[in-house]
């Protein structure tokens, strides 16, 4: 007993070789049938599948013993826009080396103690100096 079938040549314009799927089942590449399905006559659902392109859905009726053509185009997918370039202050140079002075117990800063006014009970003459390094 011969089964009732037909064919179905799609023609394809995209230049990719997506997947081929029918009513849901995976048949193969388009390259692996050359764009030609044999098919039991009657309703089908095509889907083609390519990463980067939108998928494609066909619904076709196979007619008995008969062929029928559709023509495929897979449209790209558009990228999603680059979010807009948040503008980056320019580096601010670098600090200048500066030297901190401590006095303990009364003062700390980047000024020489002897070019401040201090407190009564603060020697400048006991400053220690911390140069800053490169």
């Amino acid at each position: 007993m011969n089964q009732a079938t037909g064919r179905l040549l799609l023609s394809l314009h995209s230049g990719v070789d997506p997947q081929i799927f029918v009513d849901g089942y995976y048949v193969g590449l388009f390259s692996d049938v050359a764009g030609e399905l044999i098919l039991d006559a009657g309703a089908h659902t095509i889907e083609l599948h390519e990463e980067g392109f939108r998928d494609a859905r066909v619904d076709v009726r196979i007619p008995l013993d008969g062929t029928i053509t559709y023509d495929v185009a897979l449209q790209p997918i558009e990228a999603a826009p680059l979010p807009s370039a948040v503008p980056v202050a320019p580096a601010s140079p670098a600090a200048a080396p500066t030297t901190i002075y401590v006095v303990p117990g009364c003062y700390i800063g980047n000024v020489p103690p002897q070019q401040v006014t201090l407190p009564a009970n603060c020697d400048p003459r006991r400053a220690i100096t911390f140069p800053s390094r490169p």
